[in-house]
């Protein structure tokens, strides 16, 4: 999968042209969080210590969340100039509850567009795995059972809920008609083992 944009670009290179260079024919497509790419603080930060950055980062985070929905018009843009090279991914945001009935119409008419999947980020969005997903998964469900549900994961630590594998797979038990997609399966070696040992039999879930 990839995002509109990233580091890993170089500075005269686009999306299109990274994939022929890699031979990559087709891939998932969604957008980033500009809030945490373009949002850099301008004062120095000299003299302080990594200690004290990494703390700053933490003390920082949530406000780096954005208000509402992720604008995807990038991903709309993207894939309207190489049809046949992208398959379009939102990047939606379960825990906006206090818009909840227009979030919901905004995934809809992303869905009505083209778009055949749908991604969540448990850490940057502060999701608990499963108890602010099962709405989603009930709207993908009947909106169309063959759009993907695909999970940006990593092993839960002290400052990120991550996102346990046995709970992934409790999840394609309960919805053995859900397509789940595991993104970032071999973030380490230890959760690769315990993802691939836990999920290798569910036949719904991709990683």
């Amino acid at each position: 999968h990839l995002h509109t944009d990233g580091v890993f670009l170089d500075p005269d290179e686009n999306i299109i042209s990274y994939m022929n260079h890699f031979n990559v024919e087709k891939a998932i497509i969604t957008t980033i969080n500009r809030t945490k790419y373009f949002n850099k603080k301008t004062d120095s930060n000299s003299g302080k210590s990594e200690g004290d950055n990494i703390n700053n980062l933490m003390d920082n985070f949530k406000r780096l969340q954005p208000k509402g929905q992720l604008s995807h018009e990038d991903v709309i843009d993207l894939a309207n100039k190489a049809p046949d090279r992208f398959y379009k991914f939102f990047w939606f945001n379960p825990k906006l509850d206090f818009k909840e009935d227009e979030n919901y119409k905004i995934l809809e008419d992303h869905l009505r567009k083209g778009f055949c999947g749908v991604k969540i980020h448990s850490a940057f969005n502060f999701i608990k795995f499963p108890k602010d997903i099962m709405k989603l998964i009930s709207f993908i469900q009947e909106h169309d059972e063959n759009i993907i549900f695909f999970i940006h994961s990593l092993p839960k630590t002290a400052f990120f809920n991550g996102i346990l594998p046995r709970d992934i797979a409790k999840l394609a038990r309960n919805y053995p008609n859900l397509r789940i997609m595991v993104g970032h399966a071999a973030y380490c070696m230890e959760y690769a083992v315990e993802v691939g040992m836990t999920l290798k039999n569910y036949f719904n879930v991709y990683f």
